[in-house]
């Protein structure tokens, strides 16, 4: 062997060592250090979340503010949903308590409870509004747009004051404080909506279903419209609308509309003294 071919193998053999020596296990050394770094930081933040909810598991409760009432007191707030006895942050459970209160008071739609800076809580809740009234028996019912029973009642002079539209319903199942109205049929959502879409939602004082096919109301207090089926509403308010604005109504009587068919409509005028009769013809 010539020296020329024994340096060219010294070569070869130093290029063979140096590229296993690159291709080993320190070429992933970097990669190593990363998923150690990770680890480090989600053990950290482990770390650090379970000291916080140690932290905050005895931070003691100041003070709790509520808004949005206006039919119930904060203390009777307060004591219903705990928070008047809780002595920790830790101690509320927020979400069973906002709906505790929704359950146990009918005028509450929903509540939402946050924390409120530095060492407290505030309660937001959100009233549901009154729109309609109706009788069952002797007593008489407050009652939401979303058909939720908000009230009981003896008499509906309150109700009246307040604005609300009477309805007279055939077919009720049930009525419970705080649950929806239970009723037969699926139409009474789309009766009350088509008359709160037409020309003359602003005048309506009472509405009176016997059923779909026997639907009256009663407008301003002196006019009785006679809608038949509850087919068409808006068409027939719209066509009673123009008949009222072209009849007289005589002190102490009342007008009776029949729009019950768009092609044949007719108007009579009754004393006040017949007017109940009227309605449930």
């Amino acid at each position: 062997m010539t020296g020329a071919d024994y340096r060219g193998q010294k070569q070869i053999h130093r290029t063979e060592t140096q590229a296993s020596v690159e291709s080993g296990p320190s070429a992933h050394h970097p990669m190593t250090i990363r998923v150690l770094r990770v680890f480090v930081l989600l053990l950290g933040a482990l770390l650090l979340w379970g000291l916080l909810s140690f932290a905050v598991s005895s931070i003691p409760l100041k003070r709790v503010e509520v808004e949005g009432l206006t039919r119930y007191g904060q203390e009777e707030i307060l004591v219903a949903s705990g928070l008047a006895t809780a002595k920790k942050l830790s101690e509320v459970e927020r979400e069973t308590a906002a709906d505790a209160l929704v359950a146990r008071y009918p005028y509450i739609r929903s509540v939402r409870i946050r924390y409120a800076f530095p060492l407290g809580y505030r309660v937001c809740v959100e009233e549901e509004t009154p729109v309609y009234y109706t009788r069952i028996a002797d007593d008489y019912f407050a009652i939401s747009g979303d058909l939720k029973v908000l009230e009981r009642a003896t008499s509906p002079r309150r109700f009246k004051e307040q604005g609300l539209q009477q309805i007279t319903l055939g077919g009720i199942k049930s009525v419970m404080l705080g649950q929806t109205l239970r009723y037969d049929g699926e139409y009474l959502d789309r009766v009350l909506r088509d008359i709160g879409n037409s020309v003359l939602a602003d005048c309506v004082t009472d509405v009176h279903i016997g059923d779909r096919y026997h639907l009256s109301v009663v407008c301003d207090e002196k006019y009785t419209l006679f809608l038949g089926n509850i087919e068409s509403i808006e068409a027939k308010l719209q066509l009673a609308s123009l008949m009222m604005q072209q009849s007289d109504v005589p002190t102490g009587y009342r007008a009776v509309l029949d729009v019950s068919d768009l092609k044949k409509t007719s108007i009579r005028l009754v004393g006040l003294q017949d007017a109940a009769l009227s309605v449930a013809e």
